[in-house]
This record gives C-alpha cells, sequence and structure tokens, in this order.
C-alpha cells in the first residue's frame, strides 16, 4: 500500500534544495543605498494601488523559494530634508504577490496584464503601523517596515508543479484602502548617474577662431538606455556646420588610425583624434556659436554599463590649414534603470490601469 502524502509537501519534493532565507530586491542593492526615494505608496493621505515588477537579473534566486513577508527601506538622505520619520499609524493594507513572465521593459498600464497565473492575496486588510525611523549618520537604512504574510507563499512553484526552467520574475501589489496624512518616503532605485570626464589630447593652437578659445563638449548629466542624448557644443564659430562622433575606445587603432591621432601631420595644428568615429550627427551652430545634436540611444539592457566615448569637430576656415578644431574627448558610462517597473494610481484600489514608470520600484527585503 502507497502512503498518501499531504499536499503541503508536495512542493518540497517536486523541487529538492528549496532555498530558504533572507534577500534584497533588487539583488544589485543589498547593503547599498538607493540612488532615489518615493512617498509611495505610503506617503499620501489617500488610497493607492501601488505594483513593482521586477525582472529574473534583479532576484537572489531562481526557482522555488518560500516568502513568508516582505519588508521595506524607509529612506536615509540628509540632503532631502526628510531624514527622519515619526510613526505613522494605521493603514489598511492588502498584498499580492505573482511570479511573472512580464518584463520591466514590456510592463503594462494594466495591473492585471502584469501578474502572472499565480496571483496570490498574501496579506489582507491588515492595519499595518509604519515605524518611527530616526536620524542616521549614513545608510541605507534596515528593512523596519514589515509586511508579514498570512501564509508562506512560494514563488515559482505552485503545491503541484514544478518551478519551470525559463526564469521567472516577481510582481508584488500593495493595495493601500486607508492611512492618515504624513510624509513617508521609502528608498527606490530610479536614478543613475553616468559618471562624465574628459579624456584625450588638446593643445594650445587648436582654438576656435571665434573667441580663441578650445571648442567645449557636454552631454546630459544622465546616459540612459532608450532615452536621447543631447549634445551641446559651445566656441563654435557663428553658422558654423559642426558634428559629434562616437567612440567606443580611446587606444587602439581605427581604420588604420592609431588612437589618439595627432591631426597635425595634415594640418590641425595641436587637434587630435581622440577616439574612434563609429557613428556621428551633424549640425549647424546658431548665431552665438553654440549648437546642439540630439542623439538616441537604443533602449537595449545590453548597452547598460559600456562606456560611451564622444567628440566634437566643427569646420573653422580660419583655424589652421586643416580648416578644421577638435574638442576633447567626452567619456560617460551608459546607465539605466534596473530591471523594475512600477505601476500605481491614487484615489482607488480599484483601478484597472494606472501610470507607468520604468526604472521605479521599491527596494524591499524578502523573507
Amino acid at each position: 500500500m502507497r502512503p498518501i502524502l499531504p499536499v503541503s509537501l508536495l512542493p518540497i519534493l517536486a523541487a529538492p534544495g528549496l532555498a530558504q532565507g533572507s534577500w534584497f530586491v533588487p539583488k544589485q542593492l543589498a547593503g547599498i543605498e538607493g540612488p532615489s526615494s518615493t512617498f509611495l505608496p505610503f506617503g499620501v493621505d489617500q488610497p493607492i494601488r501601488h505594483q513593482c515588477l521586477y525582472d529574473p537579473e534583479t532576484l537572489p534566486f531562481q526557482g522555488p523559494t518560500q516568502l513568508t513577508g516582505i519588508a521595506l527601506r524607509a529612506d536615509w538622505s540628509a540632503q532631502t530634508g526628510y531624514d527622519q520619520y515619526p510613526l505613522k499609524q494605521y493603514l489598511v493594507t492588502f498584498v499580492y504577490l505573482s511570479s511573472t513572465r512580464v518584463r520591466s521593459d514590456g510592463v503594462s498600464a494594466r495591473f492585471q496584464d502584469n501578474h502572472g497565473p499565480d496571483q496570490t492575496k498574501v496579506i489582507s486588510d491588515a492595519r499595518i503601523a509604519l515605524p518611527a525611523q530616526p536620524p542616521m549618520a549614513s545608510g541605507p537604512r534596515p528593512a523596519t517596515v514589515l509586511l508579514p504574510f498570512a501564509a508562506p507563499w512560494w514563488f515559482a512553484t505552485t503545491p503541484v508543479t514544478p518551478a519551470p526552467r525559463d526564469p521567472l520574475g516577481l510582481v508584488v501589489e500593495i493595495q493601500v484602502n486607508l492611512q492618515p496624512a504624513g510624509m513617508y518616503r521609502l528608498d527606490t532605485p530610479f536614478l543613475c548617474d553616468s559618471g562624465r570626464t574628459s579624456f584625450g589630447r588638446l593643445g594650445p593652437r587648436c582654438v576656435s577662431s571665434r573667441a580663441g578659445r578650445p571648442i567645449a563638449l557636454e552631454v546630459n548629466d544622465s546616459l540612459k538606455a532608450g532615452e536621447a542624448l543631447t549634445f551641446t557644443v559651445t566656441e563654435l564659430p557663428n553658422r558654423a556646420p559642426f558634428g559629434v562622433f562616437l567612440g567606443a575606445t580611446d587606444n587602439g587603432t581605427w581604420n588604420g588610425f592609431r588612437i589618439p591621432f595627432d591631426l597635425g601631420v595634415i594640418g590641425g595644428h595641436d587637434c587630435w583624434l581622440n577616439t574612434e568615429m563609429l557613428a556621428i550627427v551633424i549640425g549647424t551652430a546658431d548665431d552665438q556659436g553654440i549648437g546642439r545634436l540630439r542623439f538616441d540611444l537604443p533602449s537595449s539592457r545590453s548597452i547598460v554599463g559600456q562606456e560611451m566615448r564622444a567628440q566634437a569637430v566643427a569646420q573653422d576656415i580660419s583655424a589652421n590649414p586643416l580648416l578644421y578644431v577638435t574638442s576633447l574627448g567626452l567619456r560617460a558610462t551608459v546607465c539605466g534603470p534596473l530591471g523594475v517597473a512600477r505601476v500605481h494610481s491614487l484615489g482607488t484600489v480599484m483601478a484597472t490601469t494606472g501610470q507607468v514608470l520604468r526604472g521605479a520600484g521599491l527596494v524591499m527585503e524578502l523573507r
């Protein structure tokens, strides 16, 4: 006679080696203060439906994992004016979890479209207190905003189905039916810093005839994948044609030239080619000697973290025999939101659609 096993044991038998513990998502911010913050969902005095989607690459686990609760990190920042928070109580809260095959790049404004078939209500009509957050010398804060589940929930499996082989993302949806007024900001991963630096060579004779100074190249503070860059070039001759070219390196060879290449050998005294010309955008300066050009970065996540190099070149018939001058190179890292997205709607938890913001979410500890 074969023994009959309880249904509650089936996940364990279907997927041996299940992980249990405590993990931060996005995993890239474990122990690191997020670069931004949000007053959603707990800093408003009205109901809110707030959904966060995390791509598989941001999760510290894959395969069947038991979760018993989540804990959120209050934001730490001495510069926002919100470096401490009083106790805030009570918030009437519901929480839903699911695995998902939807990715943050394709997140839907329809809440239900983002959930997977294992959507589960893990917290129902709970009265949540947000603990006071004292001033701190540095961040990040500990994750002390506790949302314990009514019962354990299994990521990437059901009681009778083993985890699929394809990586799955995670959806965490918090619905707040009622909350008092009062600011309470949470840690988020939204902003990115591209770390712009100048590089290359530029001699004293490589100057614009307009002002006797080198032409100068600037770009947005953040170079985000999928967004437009605006290059600004100054000190150009009035109405002069100019261009900005992009490269991937500032050394090596390109088309037989050794980079950096001294343009003085062809008449461009003290001007240098500091990077390759893999792509170029061109335009015309205005009457003040300022030129602006737009370049659209691809939305592919594969370019996030890659260093991009740029250099400006302008026609200047009075500058040198080459009739062109160049700028120093500008190096920056292509950043972009982590694989996280947020959908939210204020005023009612019954909303079916909300506002989408890619790269925004909550830094949370899964337990």
